[in-house]
């Protein structure tokens, strides 16, 4: 109640607060997907070192269990790393750094990189490089989508996976094909949200 000239008037504010609990139950959910994330590779990891310690274990085991470790660890480097990127982006400040590359020399580098992943789902991967020019890209983001891709197919995608280089209007068209499952069609419409599994 406001008194002002001999008059009393009363004042009110009123507040939506619809936005804010969708903000609130969206945060919660991310947070309790990134547990649930940051736990699948800390879990086989925590499981080999207790291994590790309480066997009496040949070399070629020993060998086994450092794999799987290590493994583990390249997934659990890689979820921190979109963690960070995500926040960089929310946060404006997120850069994309483009320079004329090689880009088949990224693809066998990536390749490289996932070669255990590869041996241990006994996957064929079918890669014929092209002649292709210097290309423009951000090395390290292109990088972080090949290795998602593959992960993906590695891990889901059937026993073959093709990768395909193709010009196209001066731009690089890039393909990930493996013989998996198909994503379901209820499925389709959460492809791009954030740390949502099928």
């Amino acid at each position: 109640r406001i008194k002002e000239d001999g008059k009393t008037y009363l004042q009110a504010t009123v507040r939506d607060i619809t936005l804010e609990k969708e903000a609130d139950n969206a945060k919660a959910q991310f947070f309790s997907n990134i547990s649930h994330e940051l736990i699948t590779p800390i879990t086989p990891i925590k499981a080999q070192l207790q291994r590790l310690k309480s066997h009496d274990l040949s070399l070629e085991q020993r060998k086994e269990s450092v794999d799987t470790m290590l493994r583990n660890m390249v997934s659990l480097d890689r979820l921190i790393k979109d963690v960070l990127e995500m926040t960089r982006i929310r946060a404006g400040t997120f850069n994309i750094i483009k320079k004329k590359q090689d880009f088949n020399e990224l693809t066998e580098h990536v390749l490289g990189d996932v070669d255990s992943l590869i041996r241990e789902h006994n996957v064929k991967i079918i890669y014929e490089p092209k002649k292709l020019p210097l290309i423009s890209f951000d090395r390290d983001r292109i990088q972080e989508v090949l290795i998602n891709l593959l992960d993906n197919a590695l891990k889901y995608g059937g026993k073959t996976i093709t990768i395909e280089t193709n010009i196209k209007n001066s731009n690089l068209i890039v393909s990930v094909h493996d013989n998996g499952s198909r994503i379901s069609e209820k499925e389709l419409n959460n492809l791009f949200s954030p740390f949502v599994r099928g």
